[in-house]
């Protein structure tokens, strides 16, 4: 079964899946994360780091899909009934309420990632890119604890950023 979206004649089915599509793993030791799941109303994927995961109807049968194609006009999924069994996505989804929510129309991309950052507890931080990918999606951000995962939310999507442990550049070292 493959599953061809074009960007032309689809739209923000293509954009939400492609946007999901980017979140799957490039790592080859992690064969269980290189495949979107489809589960009938929901798109998933996950490399490990990030997690995105939008409504969409594909009008196919659910399973895991491996990315054949993705271009900035095309994105092309095969059904792969001999994937390996994808994880429970679910487990690392906060269940504790956010300790601040932030709107999204009141941030500019740039002033997010700084503002988010800087509200992360000392020591940790998100990788850019992973958050810039997320944050096309959003229209609001959730933080809790500072070392809990920065969720992002929109009409109908979820991407969740683990926060990474960093090291201060040297100039800021004692």
């Amino acid at each position: 079964m493959l599953i061809t979206l074009n960007k032309k004649t689809h739209g923000e089915a293509f954009t939400l899946a492609a946007w999901v599509a980017a979140a799957i793993s490039k790592d080859p030791t992690k064969e269980y994360l290189q495949h979107v799941k489809y589960t009938g109303s929901e798109l998933v994927a996950t490399d490990g780091h990030r997690l995105h995961k939008a409504e969409i109807d594909l009008q196919a049968p659910a399973g895991l899909y491996q990315v054949l194609k993705s271009t900035r006009t095309d994105l092309i999924l095969a059904l792969n009934e001999n994937a390996p069994d994808y994880p429970d996505y679910t487990r690392v989804m906060p269940k504790n309420p956010a300790e601040r929510t932030l709107d999204c129309s009141e941030l500019e991309c740039k002033g997010a990632y700084i503002g988010i950052t800087r509200a992360m507890s000392e020591g940790y931080g998100l990788a850019r890119d992973l958050f810039d990918t997320a944050f096309a999606q959003a229209t609001a951000v959730e933080i809790r604890d500072g070392r809990s995962p920065v969720v992002l939310t929109g009409p109908g999507t979820y991407a969740l950023v683990m926060p990474l442990k960093v090291k201060a550049p040297k100039e800021c070292r004692p």
